[in-house]
């Protein structure tokens, strides 16, 4: 089940990171691997990173007034398997 943890804004001319921390649900233990990113096709991936516990992605090309929905997929050590999302919509 994926659950929403948080709606951003960003204006249309940005390139901006934004980051999901993955503390508590990861009960203990760490990413293991790549977050695998699932980003609408108008929007453009310009970078992603992670850490133990945080996964980073940096977007562009929202556009004004549009809400889109951005999943992360991550695995722990453990071999469990966790989805979460987030809301962008852009701004003028």
């Amino acid at each position: 089940m994926s659950r929403t943890i948080e709606h951003f804004y960003q204006d249309k001319d940005e390139s901006v990171t934004r980051s999901l921390d993955w503390t508590a649900d990861l009960n203990g233990s760490t990413i293991a691997g790549a977050p695998t990113w699932t980003v609408p096709a108008e929007l453009t991936t310009v970078a992603t990173s992670n850490s133990t516990t945080v996964a980073n992605i940096q977007l562009s090309g929202v556009k004004a007034g549009k809400t889109y929905k951005i999943e992360c997929k991550v695995t722990s050590a453990a071999g469990e398997v966790l989805t979460a999302n987030f809301l962008l919509t852009g701004n003028d």
